[in-house]
Parts: structure tokens; C-alpha cells; sequence
């Protein structure tokens, strides 16, 4: 009798090389991406290429006498999990520093790493694997929302395709994000206005792209991914303001002033972090809603960032820094 698979597992590792496996053997060393316990339930997108044709007719057929097989397209997925470290930062920023705290900034020359993905489908008479090789971080959704972990969105764009055609499924378990076995970073974002003004935030939402374009090679059926120019960051934050402290940033959206702004995100010990510094924002539309005869309001805040840095403060993961984050190709 066939049984099908009834479970499934995310995995990751850093390329030597763009566009050569990472995860090759079943004995691989492998990461998982944040928390595997305790996640929200979130849709996975498998990795699968797109093979488009191009039809011809000939002079005396209004059918198509033929379709011509045209290059490959490699379409972006995204890769939700709950973060227990920076690595996030790491992968879509490019340039990481080991110090204390560790650092994350935009990489203006070079290469950031790729790294291999693999989605393997478990448990049942025919294990299944889908491995996109040659991946670069192009996308980065950040969401906290008070009483939940934090939730982040990567999306990423990627080389070519390998299956259980190629490789065989794990035997080795993969290791903790950044080899750390403590939990998830709570979503509640504490977030600082100004350098000085703390504002009430029970929800923040962030979005950012990196531009990039691809090589392809139909020698090898390969395409590789080549960062450029970032977006600039957009956020929205909702914020319950019904004290003085909303009022300067109020005053800096009516006449708008450009500010810098930064959020952290915490662990269950309120010790450790993880932090984004936003640059030089610009506050976009500012909605205000609530019930009639009500001395305050829920707010609904647009920001607009052009310069984004990162920071984390866990000293363990700076001491494997070659082995959890890494800072260019050469």
C-alpha cells in the first residue's frame, strides 16, 4: 500500500560558490530558518520553473505548425518563519560585520552570498525534495503584532532546480538557526521616533525590495542572480496615541520633517534584540480612527525609510560568525 507524505521541513545553507549545491549529501549540514515550533500557520511556495513556448504557423495553416522552447523562467518565492536570530538581515542587507552587537548594512560592492533552499516532503512511500540552488534574498516583509513572535516574509530569487532526481532526502537533522536553541523574538515592536520619543506601537508591517537582474547560461540551464539598487523601505505602524507622545511625530507629518527612527524587537528574557535602524523617513499619510465622542484614536501610520542598517546583540552567534553569517564573495 502507498502512503503519502505527512510531514515536511524548510532548510538552508550558504554556497561556496553561486550556483553550486550547498546541500548535496544525505549527511548535509543544514539550518533551519527561525522557530519550528510554535509557528503560524503559513502558506509554503514550493520552488518549480517556468518553461514558456513560442509559436509558429506556417504561411498556408492558421494553427500553430510547432511551439519553439524558449529559456527558462525561475519565478521569486517567499519563505515565511518565525526569526530567532538576524540572519534575515543578513541575507537580504548583504554586508554583515562581526562586532558586538553584530551588524547588518547595505552591500554596495560585491556580491552577497547565495545560498541553497530545500523543501522536502517526508514521511510517506515516496519522499519528495525540491532544491532551488543559486538563491539571493530580494524581498523582506517584517510583521509584529502584539501577542504574537514575530513574523518574517523572505522572498527570494533563484538559479535553477534540483529534485530527488539529483539528490537524496536528509538523513542528518538539521541545526537551530544560527546554532541558538532559544526562542523566537516576541512581535510587540518597541519603536523610537527621533531618537528620543517612544511611541505606543502594538503593530508594525515592513516592506522592502532589492532590484536585480539575472544571467542566463543555456549552456548549463542556469540562470545567475545579480544584485542592484534597493527600494525604499515602506512601513506602517499602528499605534494606539492618546498621550503627548504621539504629538511631535504629528508635528513632523504636517510639516514634514525627515527624522530617523529605529525598532527593536525583543525575546521573552527582555534582554536580547534584534534592531532596525531606519534613516531618514518620511511620514506618508496618517490615518486616525476611533469612536464618535472619544478623546483618542487608533492610528494608522506610513513611513517611507531610503536607508536601512541592522543590528543584533548575541555574542555566540558573533563568535561562528564564518559559520552563520557571512559578509561578501570576494
Amino acid at each position: 500500500m502507498t502512503a503519502p507524505n505527512d510531514s515536511s521541513r524548510k532548510v538552508w545553507a550558504y554556497e561556496d560558490e553561486v550556483n553550486t549545491a550547498a546541500i548535496t549529501a544525505v549527511g548535509s549540514t543544514t539550518y533551519y530558518f527561525g522557530n519550528t515550533q510554535g509557528e503560524k500557520e503559513e502558506t509554503w511556495e514550493v520552488p518549480t520553473p517556468e518553461y514558456p513556448n513560442q509559436a509558429y504557423w506556417a504561411y498556408d495553416k492558421r494553427m500553430p505548425t510547432g511551439l519553439s522552447k524558449l529559456d527558462p523562467k525561475y519565478p521569486e518565492f517567499s519563505i515565511p518563519y518565525n526569526p530567532i536570530t538576524s540572519q534575515f538581515l543578513a541575507r537580504f542587507l548583504g554586508n554583515n560585520l562581526t562586532a558586538t552587537p553584530i551588524t547588518h548594512d547595505p552591500l554596495n560592492t560585491g556580491e552577497k552570498y547565495a545560498y541553497t533552499y530545500r523543501q522536502e516532503l517526508r514521511g510517506g512511500t515516496t519522499e519528495e525534495l525540491h532544491q532551488a540552488v543559486g538563491c539571493k534574498t530580494i524581498g523582506l516583509n517584517i510583521i509584529g503584532n502584539i501577542g504574537e513572535m514575530l513574523q518574517v516574509v523572505e522572498v527570494a530569487a533563484w538559479g535553477f532546480l534540483e529534485d530527488q532526481g539529483d539528490r537524496d532526502i536528509l538523513t542528518t537533522s538539521p541545526t537551530a538557526a544560527g546554532g541558538l536553541t532559544s526562542g523566537a523574538y516576541m512581535g510587540l515592536p518597541y519603536f523610537e521616533w527621533n531618537s528620543a520619543q517612544f511611541i505606543n506601537a502594538v503593530g508594525f508591517n515592513y516592506n522592502q525590495k532589492q532590484n536585480y537582474y539575472k544571467d542566463y547560461s543555456p549552456s548549463t540551464g542556469k540562470s545567475h542572480v545579480y544584485g542592484g539598487t534597493f527600494d525604499p523601505a515602506t512601513i506602517v505602524l499602528k499605534a494606539l496615541l492618546h498621550e503627548a507622545d504621539s504629538y511631535t511625530m504629528w508635528d513632523d507629518f504636517i510639516d514634514r520633517n525627515t527624522r530617523d527612527a529605529l525598532v527593536k524587537f525583543y525575546k521573552p528574557d527582555m534582554t536580547n534584540y534584534v534592531q532596525i535602524d531606519l534613516g531618514d523617513c518620511n511620514i506618508t499619510s496618517w490615518k486616525k480612527t476611533g469612536k464618535k465622542d472619544q478623546g483618542h484614536y487608533d492610528s494608522l501610520i506610513t513611513l517611507e525609510c531610503p536607508d536601512v542598517s541592522g543590528c543584533a546583540n548575541f555574542l555566540n552567534e558573533g563568535a561562528n560568525f564564518d559559520t552563520h553569517f557571512k559578509a561578501a564573495y570576494e
